[in-house]
């Protein structure tokens, strides 16, 4: 669990293309998972490939996050 996350202009550009329901399902789910770990378990087809695209960027950030925190 992390108190806040890194989102990116190019994710707000990115999402910004989204139809306005598209849009807050998939910064909802990129929210989710950078700060609660949570994976969505279904979503429309944009905002899947949306949360696919931010995922491993979130994922590297975390890693970063927890290499500081050991000292690293």
């Amino acid at each position: 669990m992390n108190d806040s996350i890194i989102f990116y202009r190019s994710f707000m550009e990115a999402a910004s293309e989204l139809p306005a329901e598209e849009y807050k399902e998939a910064v909802s789910a990129v929210l989710a998972y950078g700060l609660d770990g949570t994976e969505p378990e279904s979503l429309s087809p944009y905002a899947k490939m949306f949360f696919l695209l931010a995922k491993p960027q979130i994922d590297a950030n975390n890693a970063r996050r927890e290499a500081g925190r050991r000292g690293g």
